[in-house]
């Protein structure tokens, strides 16, 4: 895991917020009938544009709750986020991790079918060209990105 100590004071209160929620995140998402239907349209959404046996780069994964639901269609994952505890959370549940933030996908070294990011990990950001920036270095050909970025409130999680 890498030592955020030095990150800007933006994204280290990022880190520390995710972080703090790390621990019940997985079972406050798993009690929100609204979440799990929103959950499924993104799912239905993104079977229409997924290949079989794709390798999805996930960006802000959380507690990858969309990595597992991949994985169990036969997707292979690389789940990346930047907080301490959902890094954690995701090691937990022997995901393929990686603590970098989402300006750092550039670092990763790799192609992928499917770039991903659900429930609104990309609102965090001030300016989203510092995402898409990058994907033509992380698309295979054909490749297909989904980001779901949500309205800056969401009555669902009041």
């Amino acid at each position: 895991m890498q030592d955020n100590s030095g990150l800007p004071d933006d994204r280290h209160g990022v880190n520390s917020a995710f972080t703090a929620q790390s621990a019940h995140y997985d079972s406050d998402d798993r009690a929100n009938h609204v979440i799990q239907d929103l959950r499924r349209q993104v799912y239905k959404h993104v079977e229409g544009f997924i290949k079989p046996s794709s390798r999805i780069l996930e960006l802000n994964a959380g507690i990858c709750i969309d990595a597992q639901y991949f994985i169990s269609k036969g997707h292979s994952v690389l789940a990346t986020d930047l907080s301490d505890g959902m890094v954690n959370e995701l090691k937990k549940k022997k995901i393929e991790a990686r603590q970098i933030s989402y300006e750092q996908i550039s670092q990763i070294g790799e192609r992928f079918d499917f770039v991903f990011s659900n429930f609104g990990g990309l609102n965090c950001i001030d300016d989203l060209s510092k995402v898409t920036t990058h994907l033509p270095g992380l698309l295979n050909t054909g490749g297909v990105v989904t980001f779901v970025i949500m309205p800056k409130i969401s009555p669902w999680e009041i």
